[in-house]
């Protein structure tokens, strides 16, 4: 049942994205939720990166800006600069920022009432968004949804009756798909509009080790110094690539869980390695990383005949304290999971790498292998920067009070214990 109640809550948290219920008020305009106050005209989303940038091997070459604003503005008058002494270049582009909305179908049921999709499109103005910008009570909808699954639990346990569990998910349902009727009488003349621009900052080569944190940014006669975090710039040196041993089958994916949950820990994957020769793990260790908050709690290597297995994690596991050698046979694949925490994981926007070293050995030598893992929180959603930074709207409440309630309920806690000493 356990197996079964995380499928389901995984499709109930789906829930708030693509479907909905609740009673229509025929007097309310929905075009009036978006007429607040405390607009801004301009808005610079950064990374919000913090880690050590080796010049030359970084997969992310430098600091990436989001700027949107209400106003046109032509990408050749954005110039931007840093205060830094290495070589870099800079790269604005403007980005398409179409607007939709999607279209829902109302479904009547004797529990309760659900608007499902009909279509979507990438640059649809998404439903949860709306109910924010309507005012609904988050806390009171995680409450609601905390509430029915007590329930559910209550109920198969033999304390509750099946029609205390639907009202309980009744409760839940309309309270978490309020304002969703608003919503499908939205035209397209009711969303805002507005402009959004790319700005890659990329550090091309350097022979000093030196920090930044902002960059400025002029447009017209206004220079705006923009926070990027804290990024510091290191000459790529000392890396040794053993890859006739251990050749790169998969990249490291790049991106992490777009919205983060709560307590800032995550699972993120190395690289996957197939063996040439048969080898011997005997070490771990990473690269000097002085700006990351990283702290890695847990190490499993996953070994298996194909990366798709590893990649799935359907081959054999070991937990590795980074000592203990551990054989890998000549053509298996091999590859790191580790769980990591970082309070800075929580913020909107999040930048971060990790530069793992696998030593090994083969045939009596010893070896190491490099490796990238970037450590994103990064929403990729233009219309939640849209709305936290041009119009001020608070979406804490929905990410602290229910995305992360709901998303807590199918995935597993983790031990907040430090792992090794990365010296």
């Amino acid at each position: 049942m356990k197996k079964c109640k995380h499928l389901v809550c995984l499709m109930v948290a789906i829930l708030v994205l693509f479907s909905g219920c609740g009673a229509d008020d025929a007097s309310r305009d929905p075009a009036d939720a978006f007429n607040i106050s405390g607009q801004n005209e301009i808005y610079f989303a950064t990374g919000n990166d913090y880690y050590d940038l080796y010049v030359g091997y970084s997969w992310i070459p430098g600091p990436e800006i989001v700027l949107l604003s209400r106003e046109y503005i032509a990408p050749e008058a954005i110039h931007v600069s840093a205060d830094i002494q290495a070589e870099y270049t800079v790269h604005v582009t403007q980005q398409e920022t179409g607007a939709s909305l999607t279209n829902y179908e109302i479904v009547e049921t004797d529990e309760a009432r659900e608007v499902n999709a009909v279509s979507t499109n990438v640059f649809d103005f998404p439903l949860y968004m709306y109910q924010t910008y309507a005012g609904i009570d988050w806390t009171n909808v995680g409450l609601l949804y905390t509430e029915y699954w007590d329930t559910v639990e209550r109920h198969e346990a033999g304390e509750l009756d099946a029609s205390q569990v639907k009202e309980a998910f009744a409760a839940y349902s309309y309270a978490v798909t309020e304002y969703v009727p608003d919503y499908t009488e939205l035209k397209l003349d009711d969303i805002p509009r507005f402009y959004e621009y790319l700005i890659q900052i990329t550090i091309d080569d350097t022979e000093v080790e030196e920090t930044f944190s902002t960059v400025q940014v002029t447009i017209g006669d206004t220079v705006y110094d923009v926070d990027i975090g804290e990024i510091y710039i290191r000459p790529n040196s000392g890396y040794t690539n053993a890859t006739e041993y251990l050749s790169m089958s998969q990249g490291s994916p790049l991106w992490l869980n777009s919205y983060p949950f709560g307590t800032g820990i995550e699972n993120c994957q190395s690289d996957i390695y197939y063996a040439e020769e048969s080898v011997t793990l005997t070490g771990l260790s990473f690269w000097e990383n002085t700006m990351s908050t990283v702290e890695v709690l847990d190490v499993t290597i996953v070994l298996s005949d194909s990366a798709d297995g590893v990649f799935e994690r359907s081959g054999i596991e070991i937990k590795w304290d980074g000592e203990t050698p551990v054989y890998v046979e000549q053509g298996k694949y091999v590859g790191l999971y580790l769980t990591i925490q970082d309070e800075r994981m929580k913020e909107i926007n999040y930048h971060s790498n990790l530069y793992p070293v696998l030593e090994f050995e083969c045939d009596g030598s010893t070896y190491e292998l490099g490796s990238e893992i970037p450590l994103y929180r990064h929403y990729s959603d233009t219309w939640l920067l849209y709305a936290i930074g041009l119009d001020g709207v608070d979406m804490e409440s929905y990410f602290n009070d229910y995305y992360y309630v709901q998303g807590s309920n199918w995935r597993s806690d983790v031990e907040l214990t430090p792992w090794g000493s990365w010296e």
